[in-house]
């Protein structure tokens, strides 16, 4: 009869278990005047630390009022010496704030801790940034002729990863008779390792229609470095290594081999109103050797208009036979609308 009641009990107990569970522990913040703020920590950032009680809106604390933390997510912290890991905080040991790297505790003084963040909370830091550019020439008279160049770029950038696409487009043609007729496409990923440097995937298509290969295509992956960064200069540098497929123009026969790939890419600003930007890269295999040098100068109008001279240097150091040049120029001027 006993068992019978201590049956059902233990059935009831169980059963209001599942419908009411134990909710998960809160965030604490143990202040050094010995109260206790319960919550859910979002952030540190600029010696403050970012806390959501249950009872009120998320409000901000110098953090150099607080004894210690203890928080179950994983932060990505980033300490006043410039070492970065992820961590959870645990609260304090002999007077020092406890993390957990890899399992692992490690001691730190609250005021050594520059920056915290939730990589859940802060996914896309830039949603989407780009420019359009726009170029005609159209003459008539004794010769006409017309010129068309396009240029989109795209750049989103998250948390982790940084994701670009740009597509170009030309067009020009003399007395109606098309001379010159040329499309690209470069799609890149990034994924983060550092604030400089990262880790890429790229893939490139360049249809050439009077060239010496239409089209060329590329697919590598490899290393990215920040070289040098300030607010008027910025340099980045990547090398990798892939596969490329090359398709003659006239006969049309493919070809396939190994290469590697180098990048240096930079801008200055050389006046409030005037940028200049190089890009050189370099894919290299046994029959061909690819490089591309651009150029340009973008000069503001407005926040969003600019007007952009641009030179662009292309050269392929193995060509088929009756391909008489090895290099191709192209001097640009644009309109340019960056959104």
């Amino acid at each position: 009869m006993y068992s019978h009641y201590l049956r059902a009990a233990l059935i009831s107990f169980v059963s209001l278990v599942t419908l009411f569970p134990v909710s998960a522990a809160a965030d604490q913040l143990i202040m050094k005047n010995g109260d206790v703020i319960t919550g859910e920590v979002s952030k540190i950032d600029e010696d403050k630390i970012h806390i959501k009680p249950s009872y009120a809106d998320e409000y901000a604390i110098d953090l150099a009022e607080v004894d210690s933390i203890e928080a179950e997510k994983l932060f990505e912290v980033e300490l006043e010496d410039g070492r970065s890991m992820e961590g959870q905080f645990a609260g304090a040991t002999d007077g020092e704030q406890t993390l957990i790297v890899d399992e692992a505790p490690m001691s730190v003084g609250i005021s050594e801790l520059a920056k915290a963040t939730d990589p859940a909370a802060e996914v896309v830091i830039d949603p989407w940034d780009g420019s359009g550019e726009l170029g005609f020439v159209n003459t008539t008279g004794n010769t006409e002729t017309v010129a068309l160049n396009m240029k989109l770029n795209f750049v989103r950038t998250g948390k982790r990863w940084r994701h670009r696409f740009t597509g170009t487009a030309m067009n020009t043609s003399e007395d109606g008779i098309k001379d010159n007729e040329r499309y690209t496409v470069e799609v890149q990923s990034d994924r983060k390792l550092s604030d400089i440097s990262w880790l890429f995937g790229a893939l490139r298509w360049d249809a050439d229609k009077f060239g010496s290969y239409d089209p060329q295509i590329s697919l590598t992956a490899g290393y990215g470095h920040q070289l040098m960064q300030s607010d008027r200069h910025e340099l980045k540098g990547e090398i990798g290594a892939g596969y490329r497929r090359l398709t003659e123009t006239d006969s049309n026969l493919e070809s396939s081999e190994a290469i590697a790939r180098f990048l240096l890419d930079d801008w200055w600003q050389i006046f409030p109103s005037t940028k200049w930007t190089n890009r050189l890269l370099v894919e290299t295999g046994s029959s061909n050797t690819f490089t591309q040098f651009n150029t340009a100068i973008a000069v503001s109008m407005t926040d969003r208009f600019a007007v952009k001279l641009g030179f662009e240097v292309r050269n392929n150091t193995d060509i088929p036979p009756g391909d008489s040049e090895h290099t191709d120029t192209i001097t640009t001027a644009n309109l340019v609308y960056n959104f």
